[in-house]
């Protein structure tokens, strides 16, 4: 059998039967996995902060610079809603009293990324990184907005079992980083804990262009 099919960063994965581990009883419990679809690479930095952006979306600030009087540089946040000529305003008054030398009004963009710790040292790598230290349901909310979701616990098991020489085909996660990073945070289940540090793909329906 050949590896996936992928189209559009998307790969079909064909599925099958799991045998589901249950402590002291036999037979084991089994699960089928539907075919589906999975992202061909995992979500990165720059796919995250593009998303964060567009679903916070940019938020207004002057910044005030060469002042005499106070703080030599101040920051001033943009009211909801509000426009670049009101702040502008805001900020003129502030400029005045501050004796300062420089007003520039810009737009600021949220990354929505962790950045303390060791979730610092991954996500400031660059734009091409996979993104780590995010909650189940940031990184459902994030496939949801794809047309995916997240993986389920048997889609989950089934590539890390019989599935994966499917996977293996495109599979090219550096997970080192997920145990290395699994110390900074104490979580009482170890997947969970490898789960946060550990980047992630989104998963469709295997009818999903």
């Amino acid at each position: 059998m050949g590896g996936p099919r992928c189209v559009n960063g998307k790969c079909l994965i064909q599925g099958g039967t799991i045998a589901i581990d249950s402590p002291g009883k036999h037979p084991q419990k089994r699960a089928t996995v539907t075919t589906f679809k999975i992202g061909q690479a995992e979500v990165s930095i720059g796919d995250y902060k593009r998303f964060v952006a567009h679903k916070s979306g940019a938020q207004l600030q002057a910044v005030l610079s060469g002042c005499t009087s106070g703080h030599a540089t101040r920051t001033i946040p943009g009211n909801a809603g509000g426009t670049m000529d009101q702040l502008r305003r805001r900020a003129s008054q502030v400029f005045v009293s501050g004796q300062c030398g420089g007003l520039k009004v810009e737009q600021v963009v949220s990354q929505g990324l962790r950045m303390n710790g060791c979730c610092g040292e991954m996500n400031g790598k660059g734009d091409n990184y996979l993104v780590v230290c995010l909650t189940m349901q940031e990184k459902s909310d994030y496939c949801q907005a794809q047309g995916g979701d997240i993986m389920t616990v048997d889609q989950f098991e089934y590539l890390i079992g019989d599935g994966y020489r499917q996977i293996k085909e495109f599979d090219r996660a550096d997970y080192s980083a997920g145990a290395v990073c699994a110390a900074d945070r104490d979580y009482d289940d170890p997947l969970l804990r490898i789960n946060y540090f550990a980047g992630f793909r989104c998963v469709w329906s295997k009818d999903s262009k």
